[in-house]
């Protein structure tokens, strides 16, 4: 069975020069130079530690969704799509979204 996919993403040290050659020769872009993106990843301790902890961090609030974040959360991946530029977008709607 082919899948289709959009978007492969990879990562290498900055000091991995012949990683970051081989990715360039071959199309990849580097999103840090060209679109000033910054990947940050937590583990899974720090992400219990972050749920366990404050719940607010300037003005931000960690809590579980609900139901009626469904539209909210179907227009943030709608506005991901548009800047990824995938024309043909998510084939999503809030009916019968479950949480």
């Amino acid at each position: 069975m082919t899948k289709k996919f959009k978007r492969l993403s990879l990562e290498t040290s900055g000091t991995n020069e012949i990683g970051m050659k081989f990715f360039e020769k071959h199309g990849a872009i580097n999103l840090t130079k060209g679109e000033g993106w910054l990947n940050y990843n937590f583990s899974k301790k720090d992400v219990k530690k972050i749920i366990e902890g404050s719940k607010t961090v300037e003005d931000i609030e960690v809590r579980a969704t609900e139901p009626q974040d469904c539209e909210q959360i179907l227009n943030m991946i709608r506005e991901l799509a548009e800047f990824e530029k995938m024309s043909d977008g998510p084939k999503l709607s809030v009916k019968g979204c479950k949480i």
